[in-house]
C-alpha cells in the first residue's frame, strides 16, 4: 500500500480532552509533550524507521523486525508520531509516512533528517540553560554554558560536530534553493556567495545556469568541503574558492551577491559589518540577496525558531521593518521581498546612493 493510500484510510485523532473539561490543562501537557515528539523523531531515524516504511504501510511488529527494536516500544514510538501527524495510521492497524512524514527519508526532496539529528544532538542540550539568556539577555549564552566555547568555535573545532552543522546547513538552504535558482539570473555574468558554506546553493545555481561564474567566499576550514561538492556538481571550472573574513572585506566586482542564512547569526552592530563590506564590493549596478526568514511574513514556527537562535549564537530574526533599518543603515536599499518556500524569502538590495542632493 502506498503511503498515499494509507493517508486517505487513516484513523481520526482521539480528542485530547473530554469536552466539558478546561481545555487549558491539556492545552499545556500538549506544549510540554513536544520534547518527547522532538526526541521520538530522532529515535525514528537512528531505528531506520523511514527507510523501513518508504512507500509502504507495515504494522509495528513488521517495522520492529525490519528495524530491529523491541515490538511493544516500537508500537509506542509509532503510536506517538501517528499522533503528532508525522505517521498515519491505517484503518488495520498498520502505519505508515504521512505526506509530509517523508521528509524524514534521506536523499528525498526537502529532506529534514540532518537537520533533526544537528538540533537534537547539538542544539537542544542547550535548552536546559535558556534561564541563562533570560537573566543576562546575552544570545548564545545557553550554548557557551552548555558547550564550554561559543557556537562557530564549536563547531570549527570538533570535525564530527562540524559534519552535522555543515549537513543541516545544506538541508535548510536546501528548502530556499529553488526559489533562488528559478530567479531570472538573464542579464547575470557572476555571482560571490558570500559565507556560503559546503557550496551546494552555488553548485545548484550554476549547473543551472551556465553562464554563470561564482566565487564562494568562506573560511579556510570550509573550503576543503565545499571543493568536493563543487567537483561533484561539475562547475569547479566556473567557480573560484576565496579565502574570506566577511567582516572586513568580501571579493569585488560582481553582478550580484548572495547572503543565504548567515546574517541571523549576528547581532546588528555585526551584521552591519557584513554588509558593509559587502556594500563596499557591490557595483553600481549590482544587487544584493538576502535569503532568511522575515519574522511577521513566513511560517508560523518562526518565534520559537528565533528564541532558539537566541540560545545559540549572538543573532536574531527580524521583521521586515527591521530589515529595512539595517539595510538602509548599511547603505543599501531594499527593493523588494519575495518568498522563498516555507524556510524564508529574499531580500533583493541595491546600493543606495553616495552622491550629495541624490534619493533613493
Amino acid at each position: 500500500m502506498s503511503a498515499g493510500s494509507a493517508a486517505a484510510r487513516a484513523l481520526p485523532r482521539e480528542p485530547t480532552a473530554h469536552p466539558d473539561a478546561d481545555p487549558g490543562p491539556a492545552a499545556l501537557m500538549d506544549c510540554l509533550m513536544g520534547f518527547v515528539r522532538t526526541h521520538a523523531l530522532r529515535a525514528a531515524l537512528a531505528a531506520g524507521l523511514p527507510e523501513a516504511l518508504g512507500e509502504r504501510a507495515m504494522s509495528a511488529a513488521e517495522l520492529a523486525a525490519a528495524c530491529g527494536t523491541e515490538p511493544r516500544a516500537m508500537l509506542r514510538l509509532a503510536r506517538c508520531l501517528a499522533e503528532a501527524g508525522t505517521l498515519v495510521q491505517t484503518a488495520d492497524g498498520r502505519f505508515a509516512l504521512s505526506a509530509w512524514g517523508h521528509g524524514l527519508r534521506a536523499g528525498v526532496p526537502g529532506s529534514a533528517r540532518a537537520y533533526i539529528e544537528y538540533v537534537v544532538d547539538h542544539v537542544a542540550p542547550s535548552a536546559r540553560h535558556l534561564p541563562e539568556l533570560l537573566r543576562s539577555g546575552r544570545a548564545g549564552a545557553p550554548f557557551e554554558r552548555e558547550n564550554g566555547r561559543d557556537f562557530f568555535a564549536h563547531f570549527a573545532g570538533d570535525p564530527t560536530a562540524g559534519a552535522a552543522f555543515d549537513a543541516a546547513m545544506a538541508a535548510t538552504l536546501a528548502a530556499v534553493r529553488a526559489a533562488v535558482v528559478e530567479q531570472d539570473w538573464a542579464g547575470v555574468a557572476s555571482v560571490v556567495d558570500v559565507g556560503g558554506g559546503n557550496g551546494s546553493l552555488l553548485a545548484a545555481l550554476l549547473g543551472r545556469h551556465r553562464h554563470l561564474r561564482g566565487v564562494l567566499a568562506e573560511q579556510p576550514h570550509v573550503l576543503p568541503g565545499a571543493a568536493r561538492v563543487l567537483d561533484a556538481a561539475g562547475v569547479t571550472g566556473r567557480v573560484r574558492l576565496q579565502e574570506c573574513d566577511f567582516f572586513t572585506a568580501v571579493p569585488a566586482g560582481a553582478d550580484r551577491y548572495l547572503l543565504a542564512r548567515v546574517l541571523h547569526d549576528w547581532d546588528d552592530g555585526s551584521a552591519l559589518r557584513v554588509l558593509a563590506a559587502v556594500r563596499a564590493a557591490l557595483p553600481p549596478h549590482g544587487r544584493l540577496q538576502v535569503v532568511e526568514l522575515v519574522l511577521g511574513r513566513d511560517s508560523g514556527w518562526t518565534m520559537a525558531y528565533d528564541l532558539m537562535m537566541g540560545m545559540l549564537l549572538p543573532g536574531h530574526e527580524r521583521t521586515a521593518a527591521e530589515w529595512r533599518a539595517l539595510l538602509g543603515e548599511a547603505g543599501l536599499v531594499l527593493e523588494r521581498i519575495d518568498p522563498a518556500g516555507w524556510r524564508g524569502s529574499i531580500l533583493t538590495c541595491r546600493a543606495a546612493p553616495t552622491e550629495p542632493g541624490l534619493r533613493a
